[in-house]
């Protein structure tokens, strides 16, 4: 008698966490491998297919088919909550992204919420998307019970996941509205990378579009003037990285990458839209370094609306992003912000 797939499944998930990489799913175009974080923080990730357990790993690892059958790694993701992109080779990973961290009016902050259950269909989509859901908690405040996870077919320069989740509060907690100001009370996702200098990095602008007018006339609407504002890491400060930030006056927000050197490593983006963008506000923080495996940038999204307090089993706000990674490349900045003195 033949075991079932998922009898197959399970057995291989509890034998390979401690051995090599195991293959959970593969329907042509894509593919799905279990592994181990080597990180010190590590925590595994329960797995589901069809409403199934079959097993845990502390990492999955994920592969597009980029042609004749040649799986190339375009994604990795953490029990301990780092979406890592990586776009087909000749590219290198770079920067990575991380969910939903705040300051907490007696803890401080609380840090990045951690990847707690994955699951998928055995059947394919015939469309050549790769949709999962899952869990997040951050062991402390809050949690997701469903959360959907929308991987786009991948192009050569271009890679999308997209996320769709509702936050809850697991006990009654206080947001640390003091951090208004900086822009750090609520942050909707994080953007890590590293750069030392002009010849070691892997991102080297942050970039987003601000509303630099509005008029308003009744019944005829609003007219709005944007421009795209940068900064450039080669003259950040130490320290938080916009002077003055303003709510984005589109979706996205970059971590860029402008040249194909010195490695090559894509361009990050976060697109927002819930909370639509209109609620967000950039910011970061950029501590100089000489070690090239630092993650010294942070680029976040600040959500503006967070209220001071939350009750215990209060939604916390439903949270629509994408996440993107694209080839490095040159990009047009309308105000390119000066140092700060």
């Amino acid at each position: 008698m033949v075991a079932p797939v998922k009898t197959i499944l399970l057995f291989l998930a509890i034998a390979g966490t401690a051995f090599a990489d195991v293959n959970l799913f593969n329907d042509g175009t894509w593919l799905i491998d279990g592994a181990e974080d080597p990180a010190t923080n590590a925590s595994s990730i329960q797995l589901f297919i069809d409403k199934e357990p079959v097993g845990s790993f502390s990492e999955l690892k994920f592969y597009y088919n980029t042609g004749s059958n040649n799986f190339a790694q375009v994604y990795s993701i953490t029990g301990s909550g780092t979406f890592a992109p990586s776009l087909p080779p000749p590219s290198e990973p770079g920067g990575v992204f991380r969910l939903a961290s705040y300051w907490d009016c007696e803890q401080g902050l609380i840090g990045t919420i951690a990847v707690t259950e994955l699951g998928w269909k055995s059947k394919p989509n015939k469309k050549g998307l790769l949709e999962l859901t899952g869990k997040l908690a951050n062991q402390n405040s809050m949690e997701t019970k469903k959360m959907k996870l929308s991987f786009l077919p991948v192009a050569s320069d271009y890679l999308r996941l997209e996320l769709d989740f509702d936050l809850v509060a697991t006990r009654d907690f206080c947001v640390d509205l003091t951090k208004h100001p900086t822009q750090q009370q609520f942050r909707v996702v994080t953007m890590y990378s590293n750069f030392v200098s002009l010849n070691e990095h892997a991102n080297d602008l942050a970039r987003y579009t601000k509303i630099t007018e509005k008029n308003c006339a009744g019944i005829y609407g609003c007219s709005t003037k944007k421009e795209s504002f940068c900064i450039a890491l080669t003259n950040a400060p130490a320290g938080q990285l916009i002077n003055a930030s303003r709510r984005l006056g589109e979706t996205r927000m970059l971590l860029a990458h402008t040249t194909e050197g010195p490695r090559l490593t894509p361009g990050l983006a976060v697109a927002y839209f819930s909370p639509g963008p209109g609620r967000i506000k950039p910011q970061g923080l950029f501590e100089p370094t000489d070690d090239p495996a630092a993650e010294n940038i942070q680029f976040w999204g600040n959500w503006v609306d967070a209220k001071k307090q939350y009750k215990q089993k209060q939604k916390v706000g439903r949270f629509r992003v994408a996440l993107e990674a694209t080839w490095p490349k040159s990009l047009n900045c309308d105000t390119l912000q000066t140092p700060a003195q």
